[in-house]
């Protein structure tokens, strides 16, 4: 992990933690530079507009990683629905399968 990825969470949120344990902290952590923001606001509870914005593209990363929406709600503290409904706000190359599950393209 770089050092500049350890600056920009908090270590003992168990949010963060949790995506470190899957190896999924340096993503989420380049989307937080990329949009301005930090980890913790990714993982927090705060709604402004630059923040939801990057939080629905880290949602839509994870998930193109083929993660479920359970999945992906669970390691951002969020319900799944709120994913789904991230990943259809974001249009994030999404079509329904024959079973009805969301598949990344």
């Amino acid at each position: 992990m770089s050092e500049l990825t350890l600056r920009i969470w908090h270590p003992t949120d168990p949010l963060v933690a949790a995506l470190e344990d899957r190896g999924l902290l340096d993503l989420v952590a380049a989307r937080a530079i990329e949009h301005r923001v930090t980890v913790a606001d990714i993982v927090g509870r705060t709604r402004t507009k630059t923040i939801t914005r990057a939080r629905h593209a880290v949602m839509c990363d994870l998930y193109s990683l083929g993660l479920s929406s359970v999945e992906v709600g669970t390691l951002l503290g969020r319900d799944h629905t709120t994913v789904l409904a991230a990943l259809a706000k974001t249009k994030c190359a999404i079509k329904t399968t024959p079973r009805g599950r969301l598949r990344v393209i």
